[in-house]
């Protein structure tokens, strides 16, 4: 953040501006980065003091400081500034200005912050939803059901050899009868007329 003290004396330049750090930040978050030539920061309980050599009188200060955070939930931050001068006098700049509101006539420094966005909650993957949970309990009740009455196997052999053989012995005891019976109408009469013959 750049902090400028506007300077409102033509005689008097500025030594220091001790500002009291708004609810929420800590004086331990802050950080110098630069300022007038010589001028240091020191922290307080409340805040902090940037102060060094006089600037040139009716010369502007302006100095840069880093925070480490600002408060999450906070949109507004007023900084309450003291300007100090070359032969004591002391601006003070610690009136918080209202949104809507008129001016003060002694307005302290604000900072307008946007709300900071609330991270994406991500719901942690269903149980059922997940390829490995999903497999290990579906894959064996998959091989282990029984096939379905469109999709059995080849039918057994044994059936049709059982039949074979029996339409096998069928068939050698019919050819066995129709021998025998075939043996004993030609070995009768007929061989007795040609035995007889003159």
């Amino acid at each position: 953040m750049t902090f400028m003290a506007e300077s409102e004396s033509r005689s008097a330049g500025i030594t220091a501006l001790r500002v009291v750090m708004p609810t929420g930040l800590a004086p331990a978050s802050v950080t110098y980065v630069s300022g007038p030539p010589g001028w240091t920061l020191t922290p307080a309980n409340d805040g902090y003091t940037v102060a060094g050599p006089a600037a040139p009188a009716g010369q502007d200060a302006t100095y840069v400081v880093k925070f480490a955070e600002f408060p999450t939930d906070a949109t507004r931050l007023g900084f309450k500034t003291l300007q100090t001068y070359t032969g004591g006098r002391v601006d003070r700049w610690i009136e918080i200005p209202e949104p809507g509101g008129p001016t003060p006539e002694n307005p302290a420094p604000v900072l307008a912050l946007k709300p900071v966005a609330p991270a994406p909650t991500t719901a942690p993957p269903s149980p059922t939803s997940s390829p490995t949970t999903a497999a290990p309990t579906s894959q064996p009740a998959e091989s282990n059901a029984a096939a379905p009455a469109d999709e059995e196997g080849p039918a057994p052999l044994w059936p049709w050899l059982a039949g074979g053989a029996l339409l096998l012995a069928g068939a050698a005891a019919a050819g066995l009868w129709w021998t025998r019976r075939h043996q004993t109408t030609g070995a009768g009469p007929g061989d007795g007329s040609g035995n007889g013959a003159a």
